[in-house]
């Protein structure tokens, strides 16, 4: 009596095969999250290096000019008139982790005329609001003078700024006005709390208005030191290792 050739495939090779296809697949698997995690870690790398590049160019910024006022930096001016107690102590403050920064503002626009005591014409589009403080200087003189209104004249071509004081600048001709710029950043606790249920602190940018805007997350401390007016500053991101430094020097202050 005759026996058939069996042609299947035996337990222990199916079993093998089986074994074989999962190794392959968990390869596939790691290397899918590898790829993944790669991904994911250079977003957010690259995420954190943009937004402390726009907070280092703010910083740099409001260091270099504090103290600028027009043509002739705080130093050197003869007579700067604040009856409104708008001006800090100090152009440039740096305690501990707290930085504090006022100048006038490089976008100024020329005065026409002085229309009456406490008003003045000034030349082409400008984004000056009610109650924004602004500086009016004239290369010798400098003032501080809050807005209370402002109105279009000769078909928008102009504006006429009013203000709550009158101007006590003697000559107003070849005089600029601009904003009055004072940031103060520091850190604050916020509400929230990262994925470990820590809570998480800020960096905070504070305004002349007194407008508070977070400018940078997970910041555990801002270190500032000073060395014949090249200030170095030591940002430290939450569970970072090593701090992210900065350097710039005040000019003017």
């Amino acid at each position: 009596m005759g026996y058939r050739n069996s042609h299947g495939s035996s337990l222990l090779e199916i079993m093998i095969a089986l074994l074989l296809s999962a190794i392959v697949l968990a390869e596939v698997f790691r290397y899918s999250y590898f790829i993944e995690s790669s991904v994911n870690f250079s977003s957010s790398k690259i995420e954190s290096i943009e937004k402390n590049n726009v907070l280092f160019a703010w910083l740099v910024r409001d260091i270099e000019l504090s103290g600028y006022v027009g043509c002739v930096n705080a130093h050197s001016r003869e007579t700067i008139i604040d009856d409104g107690s708008y001006l800090s102590n100090h152009w440039l403050v740096t305690s501990g982790n707290e930085l504090v920064s006022q100048y006038m503002s490089t976008q100024q626009f020329l005065i026409a005329s002085q229309t009456s005591a406490n008003e003045v014409l000034i030349d082409g589009k400008n984004n000056f609001k009610v109650d924004d403080v602004v500086l009016i200087e004239n290369c010798w003189e400098a003032e501080t003078l809050k807005i209370k209104k402002i109105s279009n004249v000769n078909y928008g071509t102009q504006k006429r700024l009013q203000f709550y004081q009158s101007i006590k600048i003697k000559n107003i001709q070849n005089a600029y006005v601009a904003k009055l710029i004072r940031h103060q950043y520091g850190i604050k606790k916020t509400t929230r709390k990262n994925e470990n249920g820590q809570i998480i602190f800020s960096l905070y940018m504070t305004d002349i208005k007194n407008n508070s805007d977070e400018v940078l997350e997970n910041i555990s401390a801002m270190d500032i030191s000073n060395s014949q007016g090249m200030y170095t500053l030591a940002i430290t991101e939450t569970n970072a290792s090593m701090p992210i430094l900065l350097t710039a020097r005040a000019h003017n202050a």
